[in-house]
This record gives structure tokens, C-alpha cells and sequence, in this order.
């Protein structure tokens, strides 16, 4: 019911509760590794429909185990509630991840009453922290582990790439970036085809620059016939909004250009000065043009300062240690 990751013999140990097993769940266990013994469980396994028997179990485990802080991961999970948060918080720190905030709004009731929050968008740890909420970015996508070869930027099949959901909201970019002549292009719509981890540095990598789209639309959750807002306290309606995507991330570690759809997160990340940024397709297809005809050398330059950029900033120690710092500063033992 309960694992021990191996890592190095840390002072602290912490308990990483997911809700099911998943393909980013080994992504966080790396990271807090670099700065905690981490223990992982997986709460829908362990059998029970009263979630107070959960919270006993975790707190008995905790006790013997001399644990204090448990990170739960609660979204999509509407029995992980206000009520599971605070028994668990009677004997334990309890932090909780935020991973698609704007999938699911109930999850940010739980901010409120958490020690702490980790959030996989700047800018939902940006609004948290301006509510007096311990908040920390925490990117889920570090470097690719896996053994395959890289594929040289010569040997790129295409210019360029999109991957993920090809949205209502993505389409006019999509149907721009597709009527360009003489550039190889590839779209893979992951509502159609899902793409599994292990073959993403290999999908990236089949192309020489990565084009990331930002907006999403907010979904009407519960039967509303209007988008909701962003914000934790707004009623504002608004039809998308630009948020982090990991595209951009996961571009750089695959060693690729990413040209990118604008967002505020890209000036938060500090990646302002090497990521390409456009608002209108126009923009995007001159961009790409642009790029997609420039000689593998001088490519390669800009390549190269935007992938050390995202090692340093977001590989899996660094944002491991940010985690331990951002605990230590909150006296979190």
C-alpha cells in the first residue's frame, strides 16, 4: 500500500498521495527525491469507500514512519474534499498539487485550507500566493530518461510540429500553419491518438522547431452555460485563456526550437528572450517561415541557448531543491 523510493538519505521524508497511478506520478517522485525520502501510495487502491478510513490509514503510516508532510494530489477526486484536507491537517502538513487547475475549480477550494499549494502553472501559484497561500511553481515535464538515440536536427523528417489537441480554439492556427507551402509539417491531434512519454522525445524530435498554442478554452463544469473565469474569487467571463503548457519545456529538453503562442508564463519562466512568440497567425506562419529555412548551424545556435536555459531552470534536481528551499523557508519538517 505503501513504497519507499529510493534516493539519497535525506533528514526529511514526505508522503506523495496520489489519487491513481499515472505516467506523470514517476515525473513528481524524481523531482521530490532530489530533496526529501520520498513515499509514494495510490489512494484509490486502498480499498475503501469511508474516506475517514483513508485519512486513519495515512496518518497511522505517517506516525510510525516519522513523516510530517503528505502532498496529495486531488484533482478530478471529488471524495478528496475540504473535510479529507482538514482531518488529515489535525496531526500532518498537507500540501496539495494543482496540475490542470482550470480542469477543475472545486480543486481550488482546497488551496484555501491546505499548508501549501504546488502548482504545475506560474501563474496559479501567482494567484495563490496573492491570496497569503504558500505557493510554488512545479513544473511536471524534466528531461527525458529514456535510452532511445536522438534523432540529429539534420536527419528531421519535417520543419515543424504541433502536438496535442487540435481545438476549436487552435484550429485557425492549425489550418494557417498547414496552408504554408514548401515547409514539411506535422500535426499530431492527441485527442486521436494519444501520445505516451515514452515515445515523445522521439515525436518531438522528428521535427526541427515545435509550435506551442497557449489558449485554451475554460470548460462549463456542472451544466453552466457560461465559461467561468480564471481567478479563484472572479465571476469574470472570459472565452479562453493563455496558460503555461509544457510543450515548451519538453521542446527543450528534446533539443528543438519551440516558437510559441504569447504568454505571460514564458516572461515568468524568464524564457521570454529565446522563445519566438506571435499572437495572430500571421505572425506565427512568418515566424515559422522565418526558421523552418534557417541553415542547421545557425538553428542549432538558437537551439542551444534555449535548451540549457530549460535544464538549468527546470530539470528534475533543480526543481527538486527549489521544493526543498521553498519547505525549509516555511519552517516545514
Amino acid at each position: 500500500m505503501f513504497y519507499k523510493y529510493h534516493s539519497k538519505d535525506f533528514d526529511n521524508s514526505i508522503l506523495l498521495a496520489f489519487k491513481f497511478r499515472s505516467q506523470w506520478n514517476h515525473h513528481v517522485i524524481l523531482k521530490v527525491s532530489h530533496g526529501f525520502n520520498p513515499f509514494v501510495c495510490f489512494l484509490n487502491e486502498f480499498g475503501y469507500t469511508d474516506s475517514r478510513l483513508v485519512v486513519d490509514t495515512i496518518k497511522k503510516f505517517c506516525s510510525a514512519a516519522k513523516i510530517n508532510i503528505v502532498l496529495i494530489d486531488p484533482e478530478f477526486a471529488s471524495w478528496i474534499d475540504e473535510s479529507f484536507i482538514s482531518l488529515l491537517k489535525k496531526d500532518l502538513t498537507v500540501g496539495i498539487f494543482i496540475f490542470d487547475n482550470h480542469l477543475y475549480p472545486e480543486s481550488k477550494k482546497l488551496c484555501h485550507i491546505s499548508s501549501f499549494v504546488l502548482a504545475a502553472d506560474p501563474l496559479f501559484a501567482l494567484e495563490c500566493q496573492s491570496y497569503g497561500i504558500p505557493a510554488l511553481f512545479f513544473p511536471l515535464e524534466g528531461e527525458f530518461l529514456d535510452l532511445t538515440p536522438d534523432i540529429p536536427l539534420e536527419s528531421s523528417p519535417y520543419d515543424v510540429i504541433f502536438y496535442g489537441s487540435v481545438t476549436e480554439a487552435r484550429k485557425l492556427f492549425i489550418d494557417s500553419l498547414e496552408s504554408l507551402s514548401g515547409i514539411r509539417i506535422r500535426i499530431h491531434d492527441s485527442a486521436k491518438e494519444r501520445i505516451d512519454y515514452s515515445e515523445l522525445k522521439s515525436l518531438i524530435q522528428s521535427a526541427r522547431i515545435c509550435i506551442n498554442l497557449s489558449r485554451f478554452v475554460l470548460p462549463a463544469w456542472g451544466g453552466a452555460t457560461v465559461l467561468q473565469g480564471y481567478f479563484l474569487g472572479s465571476t469574470t467571463k472570459v472565452p479562453f485563456r493563455y496558460g503555461h503548457k509544457g510543450r515548451i519545456q519538453e521542446t527543450g529538453f528534446a533539443g528543438r526550437l519551440c516558437i510559441s503562442e504569447l504568454t505571460p508564463t514564458l516572461f515568468m519562466q524568464g524564457l521570454d528572450q529565446l522563445v519566438p512568440q506571435f499572437t495572430y497567425p500571421s505572425e506565427m506562419c512568418r515566424l515559422v517561415s522565418e526558421y523552418a529555412k534557417m541553415p542547421d548551424k545557425l538553428l542549432s545556435e538558437h537551439i542551444s541557448l534555449f535548451s540549457k536555459k530549460v535544464d538549468q531552470e527546470f530539470s528534475n534536481m533543480t526543481v527538486g531543491l527549489r521544493l526543498a528551499n521553498f519547505c525549509n523557508d516555511l519552517n516545514l519538517k
